[in-house]
């Protein structure tokens, strides 16, 4: 899936948990220590 793809959806289930009253979060991989599967920044 290409990123922007994959950032659509994030979004739009974010709204959608928004519109039903549900809290929801979003966070940025700022740093990362040994391997990880994202890289900063994801």
């Amino acid at each position: 899936m290409k990123h922007w793809q994959e950032t659509s959806r994030i979004f739009q289930e974010v709204a959608r948990l928004a519109d039903g009253a549900r809290r929801a979060a979003v966070a940025t991989v700022v740093g990362i220590r040994g391997s990880a599967y994202r890289r900063p920044g994801a």
